[in-house]
């Protein structure tokens, strides 16, 4: 694969990534989009969300310890480019 490939399959896998912890941590701060109303579920819920996207990010051969944060992965893209 050349490198314009692997860049946009990591930007995509970052968005995708960012787009979900975003979604699924708003919907578990809010009352009314609450699963549970029980504090340790609701911190359970977001940090298995958090862990399944690293995982997921891992897993693909294009990213490598990406932070899920659009800005910081720009930054690290420029800084690998340049």
């Amino acid at each position: 694969m050349d490198g314009t490939t692997l860049f946009v399959q990591a930007l995509f896998v970052e968005i995708i990534g960012a787009m979900l912890l975003t979604f699924l941590y708003l919907t578990q701060t809010e009352e009314k989009t609450k699963m549970s109303g029980d504090p340790a579920i609701t911190t359970l819920i977001i940090a298995t969300t958090y862990v399944a996207v690293i995982l997921y990010g891992e897993s693909t051969p294009v990213v490598s310890g990406t932070p899920y944060n659009p800005a910081a992965s720009l930054g690290l893209a420029f800084a690998i480019l340049f």
